[in-house]
């Protein structure tokens, strides 16, 4: 029977999302959901929930997290992921991992040790862990590592591959007749890559609630840049309700300098616990935190807002073109997936899309 109050919502990635894929990207996020969904149901903790939920956001070669995520100037995936649980506060990150093909794992490993680790000598386990270091921590966390190469895709190679030849400037002209002439197929693999950062909120029955992000990070960056996703506040945030306060989840994608500049998932999550409009709260950190009087912020969130284990509020707000989106309560047989796109009057990086749903979990419509 099912449990009342369990909920998931998930994200594969703001940015552009090509209409030839649509299908695979909303399989992706269903997929998310019912992995997440059949391990709260069975009574796991939020923390497994989530975890499980990025882990099949991140084995989908089409999203930018894991496998298939975009590539360094010198051709390597460096991924970034964020775990944040919103009844204890305790939080996992990991950033520049190479050949970890889930880092969600090493972001959820560092919550369970801060949970259960005594260290010598007064130390504290770490939240936060980078680079070579993070990857030898894995190794001896348990967690499994792979050739870097595995991570790398073909789909990836050719966006790689594309980007160099257009900041190098070196392409013959030759090259750009092949540009030219390149399948509406090859064209489509390319266009539908550029998304970034996924991420999953989770909450059970209890109303624990945790969130979730994990990203490749953008194009060509330079070997040790991280993101939002391993930057705190920026990429997840959660907080349990409390007495005076509602509970709150938010999991960001987009421009991920921008997303840092503004900590958008905490400015968010902070915002909507004083304003007693979701809509609102969202609508002003836009506008006044995240886009500002600059001409151009690619960035989007989806947020969760619970104040009962009988019901959430569901919203998800975009500047970007197109963003995927999934999301399913423990009555649903099967999760709703879309991508929700800008009108076609609308300026990618300047305009807002916002939408929301408020579910209650003793309607099963």
């Amino acid at each position: 029977m099912s449990l009342p109050g369990c909920f998931v919502a998930v994200h594969a990635g703001a940015g552009f999302h090509s209409p030839r894929k649509e299908e695979e990207y909303k399989d992706v996020c269903k997929t998310a959901c019912l992995q997440a969904m059949q391990l709260l149901l069975k009574g796991e903790s939020t923390l497994s929930a989530v975890t499980a939920a990025t882990i099949s956001l991140e084995d989908a070669s089409c999203t930018n997290a894991g496998v298939g995520s975009s590539l360094t100037m010198n051709g390597m995936v460096e991924c970034d992921a964020s775990i944040i649980d919103g009844q204890t506060s305790l939080f996992g990150i990991v950033g520049c991992l190479q050949g970890v093909r889930n880092p969600i794992k090493a972001a959820k490993k560092l919550i369970e040790k801060q949970q259960s680790d005594n260290l010598s000598h007064g130390r504290i386990p770490p939240s936060v862990l980078v680079g070579h270091g993070a990857r030898k921590w894995c190794e001896q966390s348990g967690i499994e590592t792979c050739d870097p190469a595995l991570l790398i895709t073909e789909s990836s190679k050719r966006m790689h591959l594309k980007y160099r030849r257009k900041i190098e400037g070196c392409s013959s002209k030759h090259e750009k007749a092949h540009e030219v002439k390149r399948s509406r197929i090859d064209e489509d693999d390319i266009n539908g890559s550029v998304q970034d950062t996924v991420g999953a909120i989770c909450i059970d029955n209890n109303g624990n609630i945790t969130a979730s992000s994990s990203s490749g990070g953008i194009w060509l960056k330079h070997s040790g840049r991280i993101g939002p996703a391993a930057t705190y506040g920026a990429g997840c945030w959660a907080k349990n309700k409390t007495k005076d306060r509602s509970g709150v989840a938010v999991t960001t994608s987009g421009s991920g300098e921008d997303i840092i500049r503004s900590l958008l998932a905490k400015t968010c999550a902070d915002h909507i616990q004083t304003v007693d409009n979701v809509h609102q709260a969202i609508n002003e950190v836009f506008n006044k935190e995240f886009i500002g009087d600059d001409s151009e912020k690619h960035g989007g969130v989806l947020v969760v807002k619970t104040e009962d284990v009988d019901s959430v509020e569901l919203l998800w707000a975009h500047t970007t073109d197109s963003m995927c989106i999934g999301y399913m309560s423990s009555l649903q047989k099967t999760p709703k997936t879309f991508i929700s796109r800008l009108p076609s009057d609308s300026q990618s990086g300047v305009s807002l899309k916002m939408e929301g749903k408020y579910i209650n979990f003793t309607n099963k419509k």
